[in-house]
Order: structure tokens, then C-alpha cells, then sequence
């Protein structure tokens, strides 16, 4: 019986729940999907997604769906919209994406395809290549989520968390992987770039508030001299 008993706990790694959108409760939209110990695949129109377990979505229309909790993967052919308290990311067509929802924060982690993200409260979309991952976070004070600079993937972590959730054998992984790797290379260097042109642009624009401060100080030094000047004169006082 022990055996028997180890043997199910063993298997039970290895069963995923696949599921179609129709077969949520009341087969429309809204309709609400969680994972418990196993991932679970939902096949949607236009998307397929993977839930590890422990996630929570809501299939809010036929082609948005918000992430309430926990690390999402999702497989896209054609537009779709994934949701958050804090965000939101849009693909057109053939993209790949793992999304992860905490209690303060909702991150992508782009895969395949180009992104377009919007944080809460912003009317800005801001474009987000592939290889790419970019955070959102709770609304600030000026009534827009706080949002992170787009950072390139770290690849051990990535690959990692992409196996775990990719649909497909094996060999198919390993052949998007080498597709994968070229594009990632490439990332690190288009955000290290952009990291270099903004941290110039903040020295840019430090140097200048520094300048300011020292104009300032200079026509403060300027006054001074000048009113010590008019008050010698009046009271007839040599410099």
C-alpha cells in the first residue's frame, strides 16, 4: 500500500488538467479558472494558456484575460489583451508571454512577438520587445502604477520557468530555446543600451540642475555686491 501510495504522489507531478474555455461554469464569459496542485492548460480563441498551479484568471471577454494570481504562460494566435490590477500587456499575433501576479506587483516576461504594455492610470502604451521583462506595481500618488525600467531576461531563470509551463515535446523546446537565445542576446544589448542612454540622460540632466543651482548662486553673489556697492556710495564709504 506504501508503494501504491508513493506511486500515485510520484504521477500526480505529472498530470496537467487541460480544459476548454466552453467548459467553464455557465459556459460564457466572465468565467474563472484556477490550478490547485497541478498546472492546468485552458484552451481559449486565440490563445492558449498555461496556469501553474496555484493561479487565477478570469476570462473576461473572448479575447482579454485578467490575472488575478500567481505565474501564467500564454501561447497566442491572434490579439489578445492579459489584464491586472496594475497593468495591462497587448499582443497581435503569434506571441509568447509569462506573466506573474502577486498581491503588489504584475510582471511579463516577454517570450516571442512584440508587446505593448500600459500601466493603471497612464494613456501611454510603451513598447516591449522580445526577451524583455517589465514590472508594474501598485498606483502612486499621481494616480499611475509605478512601472520599471525594461530590464533583459536573466536566461538560466528563464529557461527554467519556461520549461516548467512550455506546451509541446521536447525536441520542439529545445529547437525554440536556439531560436530563443539569438533573440535574447540580442536584448541584453538593446537594454543595456537604452540603460546607458537613460543613466545619460539623468547625468544630462543632473549637470544642468547643478548649473542652475550655480547660475543662482552667482546672481545672488552678483546682487550682494551690487547693494553693498549702492549702500557704500550713499553713505559716502570707500571700498
Amino acid at each position: 500500500m506504501r508503494h501504491i501510495r508513493f506511486f500515485l504522489l510520484v504521477m500526480s507531478f505529472f498530470i496537467e488538467v487541460h480544459v476548454r474555455a466552453q467548459e467553464c461554469v455557465g459556459k460564457s464569459v466572465p468565467c474563472a479558472f484556477q490550478s490547485h496542485a497541478v498546472r492546468r492548460i485552458v484552451d481559449l480563441k486565440g490563445a492558449q494558456v498555461v496556469l501553474a498551479p496555484g493561479a487565477v484568471v478570469e476570462h473576461r471577454s473572448e479575447a482579454q484575460l485578467h490575472i488575478l494570481q500567481g505565474v501564467v504562460y500564454v501561447h497566442t494566435s491572434s490579439g489578445f489583451k492579459f489584464s491586472s490590477a496594475f497593468g495591462d500587456a497587448n499582443c497581435e499575433q503569434g506571441c509568447r508571454a509569462i506573466f506573474s501576479r502577486t498581491d503588489n506587483a504584475f510582471k511579463i516576461e516577454t517570450l516571442r512577438g512584440e508587446w505593448s504594455v500600459q500601466r493603471r492610470g497612464d494613456k501611454q502604451h510603451y513598447a516591449v520587445g522580445v526577451a524583455t521583462q517589465v514590472e508594474m506595481g501598485e498606483v502612486g500618488l499621481d494616480g499611475k502604477a509605478v512601472m520599471g525600467f525594461p530590464q533583459s531576461l536573466s536566461w538560466d531563470a528563464i529557461v527554467k520557468s519556461w520549461a516548467k509551463l512550455y506546451l509541446g515535446k521536447k525536441e520542439d523546446f529545445k529547437e525554440d530555446i536556439l531560436t530563443f537565445h539569438a533573440e535574447w542576446k540580442l536584448a541584453v544589448e538593446r537594454v543595456a543600451e537604452m540603460q546607458r542612454q537613460e543613466a545619460g540622460r539623468l547625468i544630462a540632466s543632473e549637470n544642468h540642475k547643478k548649473s542652475l543651482v550655480w547660475e543662482k548662486k552667482k546672481a545672488a553673489e552678483r546682487e550682494d555686491e551690487s547693494l553693498r556697492k549702492m549702500f557704500r556710495e550713499k553713505n559716502y564709504l570707500f571700498p
